[in-house]
């Protein structure tokens, strides 16, 4: 599907980039860098260490934090965190492959950051819950709900998000594009075979 309206700097701008992840002493990290008329640009995701701690009974639990800053030069413009505590089983705390995104949908010359993660601490094959947040500035937008999972041959759980108030304000083509974002990043990889 192409969206007219979408215009990507990501890939189309010489200006950004985003680095693969890396890993040092259980931390992994990401940078998006752009630079723009208010200058260089970074946003760094760090997924933090796993933590694994024993309970009386003899329990393991594990946490993890994801962390995810904006600079201008030096000065930070916004954070953004979330985590997962003391979970016994399957732990689950990533930002989504392909999902972050730098655009300016409103052609204002002032840049979108959007990404999406998910998060659980599940025993089961029920939906993990996802987020989808951005930023245009300091404004944050956000779509919250849960992956769409596979929970049957033929049969599937999950996928519905709410969008919070803050895109009632915002310019026409931000919630569109956060709800296709959705669809094609949570949704559609529900489809796909196994």
């Amino acid at each position: 599907m192409t969206w007219p309206w979408l215009v990507l700097l990501l890939g189309a701008d010489p200006q950004s980039s985003v680095s693969a992840w890396t890993s040092s002493k259980g931390v992994d990290s990401r940078e998006l860098r752009f630079t723009d008329k208010a200058g260089e640009h970074v946003v760094r995701f760090v997924l933090g260490v796993e933590k694994k701690k024993s309970g009386p009974d003899e329990a393991v639990f594990r946490s993890r934090e994801l962390t995810v800053t904006h600079t201008v030069g030096r000065k930070e413009l916004w954070r953004a965190k979330d985590f997962v505590e003391k979970c016994e089983f399957d732990l689950t705390l990533d930002v989504v492959d392909g999902s972050i995104r730098l655009t300016d949908l409103d052609a204002d010359g002032d840049p979108e950051v959007s990404f999406l993660y998910r998060l659980s601490c599940r025993s089961d094959v029920s939906p993990h819950t996802a987020k989808l947040l951005m930023y245009e500035g300091t404004t944050k937008y956000a779509l919250r709900g849960e992956t769409k999972e596979r929970v049957g041959e033929n049969e599937f759980a999950g996928g519905a998000f709410t969008a919070d108030p803050a895109f009632d304000q915002a310019p026409g083509p931000f919630l569109d594009f956060a709800k296709a974002q959705w669809k094609a990043l949570i949704v559609a990889a529900a489809d796909l075979p196994r």
